[in-house]
C-alpha cells in the first residue's frame, strides 16, 4: 500500500511539472441533494483540497438536477459529482465516459461506498405499514429524476408486482430532501420518498423528532447505519467531461485518491474521501427496468457511429484509463477483495434471508436486550404481524403475553428468555396471541447465539400445533367413544350369548316334540292301515252279502211276476 502511495504521488507530481504555465481553472460542479448553502459549506473543503494538490484555481458550484445537466450540456463545468443515476443519465447525453472515482462518505465511525433510499409515513397512519398500501396513497419526492429520492423506492414497487405511481398522484417538493419529509409530516402526501440518511441529519439537527415517522418496507442493511427502505446502490462518481484534458483528468484522479480519510471536518466530516470506481451496471439495470432516461427509447446511433463522432475522445481516455490501471493497480486489487469479500457476505446474507423466508416454520430472533431483530413471513403469516411492528420491539410483551388458560405469561416463565439468561436449549409448548388478540398453541425451539462464550440474543423456531391439539382432543373423544361402544356391544354380546341359549333350549325341546310327533304320525299311519285293511275286509263280505241279498230279491220279484201271472189265469 505504501509503493501504491508513492507511485500516485510521483504521477501527481510528474503530472504537475507537465501542466501549462497559464493556470485554467477547473469548474467543480456538484448536485445539491440538500439547501445549497448547506452543499456548499459541504464541498468547499474538497475544492480547496484540490485546488492545493493541483496547484491551480478550483471554482466550486452547486446546483440541482436540471441546473447540472443544463451546464454540463453546455459545457460549462469541468468535473461533475452527483448521484449514480444522474451520471448514467449524464453518460448518455453529455458524452462522459467512465467515473475517475467513487465518493466514500462518512457517518459517525463508518465508511459507506453505497447508500439507498427510505420510504417513510407518519407514524399515525395505520393504513400505511408495506409497499402494498402505497398503490392508492400520494407520495412526496423531490423529483422523478432523483435517484435515491425516487428511482430506488419505485425500483421496488416493480419488483414487489407493484404498478408505478401514476404521476397525479405525486407531490414534487424539489430539492431538498428536508422538504419530502415536511410534505409528510404537513399532511400534503401519505408518503415520502427521500435518501437514506436525510432524517437521520434532520434528527441530528434538530429538525425531526422520530416518533412522528415510521419506516416502510425497512431493509436489513448492516452495512449500512441509517435505515434503508431499498438496496444498496454506488456512492456519487466523479466525472470529467470530454473538454477535460486527460493529463488534467489523471492529476485530478490521483489528487482524489490521495486525500486523507477522514481528515476533513465540519460540515465537510461526511466526506471520508474517494475510491476506485464503483460498478455501476446494477444503477444502469434500475434504469432500464424503469425505462428510465437515456433508456426510454432507442438509440439512434450504433457503435460505429459512436467511433466516428468520438474516436480521438476514445483514443484519449483509453490512454488515461491505462495510466490509471497502472497507477492504480493496487488499489483495484484491494479493491476487488474488497468487493468479493462484500459480494461473499451478500451472498450468505441473501441466502439466509431466502432460507428463512423459505422455512414453514415460523422464525424470530430476539437480542441481549429482549428486542426482535429479525422475523420471517411464516411468523409474520401465524402472528399476524407485519415486519415493522415487530422490528426492534421487545416482543414477549406483543404476543407472549398469556398462557393458555388467558392469564397474564411473567417473563419469569419465559423459555425464550430463561434460554437468553443461561444458553440452555429449551424446548417447550406455549402459547402466542395474534395481533387481532386471537390465541393459537405452538410449540418452539429456543437456541442462544454466542459470541465465543457471550450470549448476544436467541433464534426461535416455532410451529402452530393448533391442528394437533385438536387432532389428540378428537383421538380422545374417539377413543372414550369407542371404549363406550366395546362396552355396549361387550353388553348386547352377552345378551345375545344368552338369547343364543335360551333359542338352542327351545330348539333342543321343539326337537323332541318333533321326534314325539313323528312316533305319533307312525302308530296312527299303523293304525290307518290297520283300519283300512279291517274296512276292506268287511267291505267285502258287504258286497258278498249283497250280492247275496239283490240275488234272492230279483227271484222274489221274479216269483211275484208268476204269481200275478198264475192269478190272472185262474
Amino acid at each position: 500500500m505504501t509503493r501504491l502511495i508513492a507511485v500516485i504521488t510521483l504521477l501527481l507530481v510528474a503530472c504537475t511539472a507537465f501542466a501549462a504555465q497559464d493556470e485554467v481553472t477547473l469548474k467543480l460542479g456538484v448536485l445539491a441533494y440538500r439547501p445549497k448553502p448547506q452543499a456548499l459549506a459541504q464541498w468547499q473543503p474538497v475544492a480547496e483540497y484540490l485546488r492545493m494538490a493541483l496547484k491551480q484555481p478550483v471554482e466550486l458550484a452547486v446546483y440541482d438536477y436540471t441546473e447540472l445537466a443544463d451546464v454540463a450540456k453546455k459545457r460549462s463545468t469541468d468535473v461533475v459529482i452527483t448521484t449514480a443515476s444522474h451520471f448514467v443519465l449524464l453518460k448518455q447525453t453529455c458524452g462522459f465516459s467512465s467515473p475517475l472515482a467513487t465518493m466514500v462518505s462518512r457517518m459517525g465511525t463508518h465508511e459507506l461506498s453505497t447508500y439507498g433510499g427510505v420510504i417513510i409515513a407518519r407514524s399515525d397512519r395505520g393504513d400505511i405499514t408495506s409497499l402494498a398500501d402505497l398503490s392508492d396513497k400520494k407520495i412526496a419526492t423531490v423529483a422523478t429524476d432523483a435517484f435515491g429520492g425516487f428511482q430506488m423506492q419505485e425500483m421496488e414497487m416493480v419488483e414487489a408486482g407493484l404498478p408505478m405511481p401514476p404521476h397525479e398522484r405525486l407531490v414534487i417538493t424539489g430539492q431538498p430532501h428536508d422538504k419530502v419529509i415536511e410534505a409528510v409530516l404537513a399532511g400534503r402526501a401519505d408518503v415520502g420518498f427521500a435518501r437514506a440518511g436525510v432524517i437521520e441529519g434532520m434528527i441530528r439537527e434538530g429538525k425531526l423528532d422520530p416518533e412522528r415517522l415510521k419506516i416502510i418496507n425497512r431493509r436489513n442493511a448492516p452495512h449500512s447505519p441509517f435505515v434503508v427502505s431499498t438496496r444498496l446502490y454506488p456512492e456519487w462518481p466523479v466525472a470529467v467531461l470530454p473538454h477535460v484534458e486527460s493529463e488534467l483528468a489523471a492529476r485530478l484522479a490521483a489528487a482524489l485518491f490521495l486525500l486523507p480519510r477522514n481528515s476533513l471536518t465540519g460540515p465537510a466530516a461526511t466526506i471520508s474521501g474517494f475510491t476506485v470506481p464503483a460498478n455501476y451496471d446494477g444503477v444502469e439495470h434500475l434504469l432500464r427496468k424503469l425505462r428510465l432516461p437515456p433508456f426510454d427509447r432507442p438509440p439512434e446511433f450504433t457503435l460505429a457511429d459512436l467511433w466516428k463522432r468520438h474516436a480521438p475522445w476514445i483514443v484519449t481516455l483509453g490512454g488515461l484509463l491505462l495510466l490509471l490501471s497502472v497507477a492504480s493497480a493496487g488499489l483495484i486489487v484491494l479493491y476487488r477483495r474488497a468487493n468479493r469479500s462484500l459480494r461473499e457476505v451478500e451472498r450468505l446474507a441473501e441466502k439466509e434471508r431466502l432460507l428463512l423466508a423459505s422455512l414453514a416454520e415460523g422464525v424470530y430472533g430476539v437480542d441481549a436486550w429482549e428486542r426482535c431483530i429479525f422475523v420471517n413471513p411464516a411468523a409474520l403469516t401465524m402472528l399476524g404481524f407485519a415486519a415493522s411492528e415487530l422490528i426492534e420491539v421487545k416482543i414477549h410483551d406483543l404476543f407472549h403475553r398469556h398462557t393458555e388458560s388467558g392469564l397474564p405469561n411473567h417473563p419469569e416463565a419465559c423459555p425464550v428468555l430463561h434460554t437468553l439468561r443461561d444458553g440452555v436449549k429449551r424446548e417447550a409448548e406455549v402459547t402466542f396471541t395474534r395481533k387481532d388478540g386471537s390465541m393459537f398453541p405452538v410449540s418452539l425451539v429456543a437456541s442462544a447465539m454466542k459470541q465465543g462464550t457471550e450470549i448476544v440474543g436467541v433464534v426461535v423456531a416455532f410451529q402452530d400445533i393448533t391442528r394437533h391439539k385438536q387432532a389428540e382432543e378428537a383421538l380422545m373423544q374417539r377413543t372414550y367413544e369407542l371404549d363406550q361402544e366395546i362396552a355396549e356391544r361387550q353388553v348386547a354380546q352377552e345378551s345375545l350369548q344368552e338369547q343364543a341359549l335360551l333359542l338352542e333350549k327351545e330348539m333342543e325341546e321343539r326337537r323332541a316334540a318333533q321326534n314325539e310327533l313323528e312316533q305319533a304320525n307312525e302308530r296312527l299311519e299303523q293304525r290307518v292301515r290297520e283300519r283300512t285293511a279291517e274296512l276292506e275286509a268287511k267291505n267285502a263280505d258287504l258286497q258278498n252279502m249283497l250280492k247275496s241279498y239283490v240275488g234272492r230279491e230279483l227271484k222274489m220279484v221274479e216269483l211275484k211276476e208268476r204269481i200275478k201271472a198264475l192269478e190272472a189265469k185262474i
